[in-house]
């Protein structure tokens, strides 16, 4: 016996779930995915999305499927970690459609409820390095100091 809403498994016998209050099923309809719609060899792809976060790229995607527009995705290994508020691995994922559903396709991942580490880039991705003030860069130098005065302090002992 199932859940129809929440899927739990029940043993026989019990007759409603215990969280949903609703009525039990004998077996649950298998879900079909909707496949991914691909772009047809030739169309002019664009890049819509760019980002260091699978998370994004896999919600994002998901989104574009559901909705029907055709896509296709890219990785590439940057070679490093990016400088950011939290760690990204050496990888870039990019999401490409076609031109004449660019727009569409922006709408969607624009309404798109995308949770996860990050905020997903549209096209808005900023790879310059940050650049430090002078304040910023004489208060390194001076934890620097501190802790390189810790590290010889301990040697010596």
């Amino acid at each position: 016996m199932f859940c129809p809403q929440c899927k739990t498994e029940y043993i026989d016998g019990i007759k409603e779930c215990a969280d949903c209050r609703i009525s039990l099923v004998h077996t649950i309809p298998a879900i079909v995915p909707k496949a991914a719609v691909i772009p047809e060899p030739g169309s002019r792809l664009i890049t819509i999305m760019e980002t260091g976060d699978s998370y994004e790229f896999l919600t994002a995607a998901d989104g574009l499927r559901n909705a029907g527009i055709p896509f296709t995705g890219d990785e590439h290994y940057t070679g490093e970690f990016r400088p950011s508020k939290i760690a990204q691995a050496p990888y870039v994922w990019t999401l490409l459609v076609p031109e004449n559903r660019a727009e569409e396709a922006r709408q969607v991942l624009d309404g798109e409820p995308i949770s996860g580490p990050a905020a997903v880039h549209l096209m808005s991705h900023d790879t310059a390095a940050r650049e430090y003030s002078t304040t910023e860069k004489v208060l390194l130098l001076a934890v620097s100091l501190i802790l390189l005065s810790g590290i010889v302090l301990l040697l010596k002992k």
